[in-house]
C-alpha cells in the first residue's frame, strides 16, 4: 500500500514541477509583454508630443524653453518637453529642435530637429529674375541671348558655418542609392559627387567647407541648394540641374554642356563652353528639412 502510494506521490510531484515551472514561465512572459507594451505606449505618448510640438515651432519665441512638465499616464511619468529655436547671426538659417523625456526612465525620451534656409531678402528679388549673379562672370560669350544675368558690387554668402554641427557622414555612394530625402548636410571637408552619370534625386542644402566637385553628366532633379563654404564648384560637363541654387566663397566653375534652370551666386563666376541657363523664382525660395531624429 505504501508503496502505491509512493508510486503515486512522484508523479504529482514532478507534474507539479512542471506546472509551477510553466506558470512562472508565463508570469516571467506576461511581465515582459507588460513591460514591452508599457515601453511602446510612453515611446508613442513622447514621439507624438515632440512631433505636434516641432510643427508649431514657429509660434515660440527663439532661445530654450520648457514648455510642459505634467503626469502622463498609465505610469503617472512626469514628462519635460523642451524647445530650442536658434538661428545664425544673419538670420537666414534657423534651427527647431524639440525633446520629449520621461524622467523616471533612463533613455525614454523622443527628440527631432528641423532646418530652414534662405537667402537674404535682396538676393531673393535677384533670384528671380536672374539665372547668374557675380561681382566677375568670365564667358558671357558663351551664353545664349536670352540667358539673365547681373554683375553685382557685392556678393555675400548666408552663414552657412551655423550648420557645421550637423557635422554629416554621407558619402557618395549613399547618395546614389538614397538620394537626398530633404535632409540637409554639411561636409566638414571637400566634397566629390558620384561619377557615372548619375541621377541624383531628391531636396536638400548640401554644404560643403571645402571644394565641390560634380562629375560629367550628372543630373539633380530635385531642388537642392549646393554652397561651398570656403572653396569653389566644378561642374564638369553635360550636368543638368532642373531647379538648383549654387553658392560659393571662391566662385563656381561650368563646363561645356551645362543644361541649369536656378541661380548662380558666387564673387567669381566661370563659364567655359556653351550652356543653358534660366532662372527660376521657385529657387528663391525657402528651404525646410526633413524632420530628423537628435541624438538628445
Amino acid at each position: 500500500m505504501n508503496n502505491e502510494r509512493g508510486s503515486i506521490t512522484l508523479p504529482c510531484i514532478i507534474i507539479a514541477a512542471i506546472m509551477l515551472a510553466l506558470a512562472s514561465s508565463l508570469l516571467v512572459f506576461t511581465t515582459r509583454e507588460y513591460e514591452h507594451t508599457r515601453s511602446y505606449v510612453r515611446s508613442r505618448q513622447l514621439r507624438l508630443l515632440a512631433l505636434s510640438t516641432l510643427e508649431q515651432a514657429e509660434r515660440f519665441a527663439d532661445g530654450r524653453q520648457v514648455l510642459l512638465e505634467k503626469i502622463f499616464l498609465p505610469d503617472k511619468d512626469k514628462v519635460v518637453l523642451i524647445l530650442n529655436k536658434t538661428q545664425s547671426s544673419d538670420g537666414l538659417i534657423k534651427q527647431a529642435e524639440v525633446l520629449a523625456e520621461a524622467t523616471r526612465h533612463n533613455g525614454a525620451m523622443q527628440g527631432f530637429r528641423q532646418l530652414k534656409f534662405q537667402l537674404a531678402p535682396e538676393q531673393q528679388m535677384l533670384a528671380h529674375d536672374y539665372a547668374m549673379i557675380g561681382r566677375r562672370i568670365t564667358g558671357l560669350e558663351h551664353l545664349d541671348a536670352e540667358a539673365r544675368y547681373i554683375q553685382a558690387q557685392e556678393v555675400s554668402l548666408p552663414q552657412v558655418s551655423f550648420m557645421e554641427a550637423l557635422n554629416s557622414s554621407v558619402t557618395a555612394n549613399n547618395i546614389a542609392i538614397d538620394g537626398f530625402s530633404s535632409a540637409f548636410y554639411y561636409i566638414n571637408g571637400t566634397f566629390t559627387f558620384p561619377s557615372g552619370g548619375k541621377t541624383l534625386s531628391g531636396s536638400t542644402v548640401f554644404v560643403t567647407r571645402g571644394n565641390m566637385l560634380i562629375n560629367a553628366n550628372t543630373r539633380f532633379p530635385g531642388r537642392v541648394a549646393l554652397i561651398s563654404h570656403k572653396g569653389m564648384i566644378t561642374i564638369n560637363k553635360n550636368c543638368r540641374f532642373d531647379n538648383a541654387l549654387l553658392m560659393a566663397q571662391s566662385g563656381v566653375y561650368l563646363k561645356e554642356g551645362c543644361n541649369f534652370t536656378g541661380c548662380i551666386i558666387a564673387p567669381s563666376i566661370v563659364i567655359e563652353g556653351r550652356g543653358r541657363f534660366t532662372p527660376s523664382a521657385a529657387v528663391a525660395e525657402p528651404f525646410i528639412s526633413a524632420i530628423t531624429l537628435t541624438n538628445s
